[in-house]
């Protein structure tokens, strides 16, 4: 009687295994995220402008004169590329010429690109990204040569869309003007400011100079 009840326990016990056991389906998940593109272009205006200067100030000037910055650009950077190589910009600029072809021999005096908003991205990570290059003190615009590098965002950084201004809010560029370039006239230029990365491409905005 006894091995009969044990017998029968074990089948109940066995039938409630088999009862629990759990069987298993999979159901394949996909989701396509759409890359965009890497980009730079004017934020708000599209000039560079000085201050006019006086030939009689030049030329009293104990110094060389300098000619300060009245109206300034910002820019903006976006990149949606999904490629998170990050991105550099660098600056460049032409000397100024008038109708005469009379030439100012510029470099011009930049002070360091200061963040100033963002949308649609990353939050800026200290000595990540993005930030600017340029160091405190003044560094100047070449017009040739290496370019000036303004701002970056390490790789994993910089992904979205970012404005910038081109100097910090108490600063702006300065165009020094000699005694031996004392020729009046209208003289005009262009500040190219070019975006770089990896494979992301790259893209370029040049700005035109009074």
């Amino acid at each position: 009687m006894k091995k009969c009840l044990l017998a029968i326990l074990m089948v109940v016990a066995l039938l409630s295994t088999a009862a629990m056991a759990a069987t298993t389906a999979t159901v394949p998940v996909n989701i396509h995220l759409t890359g965009g593109t890497l980009a730079i272009g004017v934020d708000e205006g599209n000039r560079l402008v000085f201050n006019d200067a006086n030939l009689a100030d030049v030329l009293a000037s104990p110094t060389t004169f300098i000619a300060h910055s009245t109206e300034v650009p910002t820019f903006w950077v976006q990149d949606y590329t999904g490629d998170n190589m990050g991105w550099h910009v660098t600056m460049t600029c032409t000397n100024l010429t008038n109708a005469q072809a009379k030439v100012l021999d510029v470099t011009y005096a930049h002070a360091g690109t200061e963040l100033l908003t963002e949308y649609n991205g990353q939050a800026a990570v200290a000595n990540q990204g993005p930030m600017k290059v340029a160091a405190s003190t003044r560094a100047n615009v070449p017009t040739s040569g290496s370019a000036l590098s303004v701002v970056k965002a390490n790789t994993g950084y910089g992904n979205g869309k970012y404005h910038f201004d081109f100097v910090n809010a108490d600063d702006d560029f300065q165009v020094p003007i000699g005694k031996n370039q004392a020729y009046a006239g209208d003289y005009t230029g262009t500040l190219t400011v070019t975006l770089t990365a990896g494979p992301g491409g790259t893209g370029s905005w040049s700005g035109h100079i009074e």
